[in-house]
């Protein structure tokens, strides 16, 4: 996140983004910052999430080499448990 939060004179905040060198948001109190980027992060966990399980609906490793098979999760769960 190219974010910066930045106190104005008046005591409030405003987000300013070097991505694009424009303030996105002005005159935010702190809890409306805090909720800005509770929003971002949601989103991107979202965009992610979703990412995962499509990759794995389509029957494809998102892990590499680290998979496991449900047989070996099974297995080295009940090793795990004695």
């Amino acid at each position: 996140m190219a974010w910066q939060v930045i106190k104005q004179p008046n005591g409030r905040f405003l987000i300013f983004s070097s991505i694009v060198d424009m303030i996105l948001f002005r005159d935010c109190s702190r809890a409306q910052i805090e909720a800005l980027y509770i929003e971002d992060s949601r989103q991107k966990q979202q965009y992610a999430i979703t990412r995962l399980m499509d990759t794995i609906e389509r029957g494809e490793n998102p892990y590499f080499q680290f998979a496991l098979s449900y047989e070996e999760a099974i297995k080295a769960d009940k090793k795990a448990s004695k």
